[in-house]
């Protein structure tokens, strides 16, 4: 779908929705590149309002600059982290800013090691907890805790060997990456760690229920809310998880840490799209491969919703010969 408000080339955020609204982030490149967060209307894709957050680089591998996390909506609000020095809260209605948080960033340099050895933050929304905008920025070495109302900080915690923020709950916020942790959601001192052997650091994982689920190797462990480790999940019982239509697709999902597929995810891309070309009108079961919807080389991810079974034909006729996928 092309957007009216938004010129060909230029970044968008992955988008978000609520209340008849589709809310996203937009790089506008001015002389100074503009960070610009807009809502449209869900029918008819017209701009609702258009609202400046402010002025910043954002940094892209491959040149394919990062137009921040998906926005995150509660209470009325619109909280968006721009992945470019800025986390910034808007009015959802009128557009309104209410606050701007500029962060320490990390220089470009760094930011680009980050992303080849796959340690930064993945993109998540900001979470809202209690008062508290939890936002992990790409382009930050911490995580901060922001006051809802007026965005001053209250507390930050250095990264470290986390990757992703997976949600709260009662007080908690549960993180992963090269272990599994929890911290106290009002000051972010660490209430439990758990190293699990065999950890993918790049995998999301997901908090469900009263469990999270942590990727190994081709499984998933259960950890309690507690830090309890409950046990664990074969390969198969993962890729159904993950091919489910319960939002959990993400939960094995690498980012940019490897163009290689995955097992696990190889599972559950099975499990999706019934084990055949999803070509439409082919039934082809054999000569399958895997296909980026957005290539590698243009800062595709290795997720399953950036991913696709083809035959061998019709993977040719879309690499070679100009199809596209839509």
């Amino acid at each position: 779908v092309k957007l009216r408000c938004v010129r060909p080339g230029e970044p968008i955020s992955q988008p978000a929705a609520e209340g008849g609204r589709i809310f996203l982030g937009v790089l506008v490149r001015k002389g100074d590149t503009e960070i610009r967060l807009l809502a449209l209307d869900a029918r008819t894709l017209r701009p609702v309002f258009d609202t400046f957050v402010g002025s910043g680089e954002s940094f892209g591998l491959l040149g394919n600059p990062d137009a921040g996390a998906p926005p995150a909506l509660a209470a009325g609000r619109v909280f968006f982290a721009t992945h470019a020095g800025i986390v910034a809260c808007a009015d959802a209605a009128t557009g309104r800013l209410e606050w701007v948080h500029r962060y320490a960033r990390l220089p470009f340099a760094e930011q680009e090691s980050e992303v080849l050895r796959g340690r930064r933050w993945f993109r998540r929304p900001p979470l809202l907890h209690r008062g508290l905008v939890h936002a992990a920025p790409a382009d930050a070495a911490e995580i901060l805790a922001l006051r809802a109302d007026t965005g001053a900080r209250a507390w930050s915690r250095q990264r470290g060997d986390d990757r992703h923020v997976l949600g709260a709950s009662d007080g908690r916020i549960f993180l992963t990456g090269a272990k599994a942790s929890a911290l106290d959601a009002a000051t972010g001192k660490t209430i439990w760690e758990r190293a699990v052997p065999g950890i993918e650091p790049a995998a999301h994982g997901c908090l469900l229920g009263e469990e999270i689920l942590v990727p190994v190797g081709d499984g998933l462990v259960r950890i309690g809310l507690d830090g309890a480790v409950r046990g664990r999940l074969g390969g198969l019982a993962a890729a159904h998880l993950a091919a489910s239509k319960d939002g959990l697709g993400s939960l094995l999902d690498i980012g940019r840490k490897s163009r290689k597929i995955p097992p696990a995810i190889g599972r559950a891309l099975d499990l999706r799209d019934g084990g055949c070309c999803a070509f439409p009108g082919c039934t082809h079961r054999r000569f399958r491969q895997r296909h980026h919807l957005l290539h590698w080389l243009d800062g595709g991810e290795t997720k399953l919703a950036n991913l696709l079974t083809l035959c061998s034909f019709h993977h040719r006729l879309v690499h070679e010969l100009g199809w596209r996928v839509s």
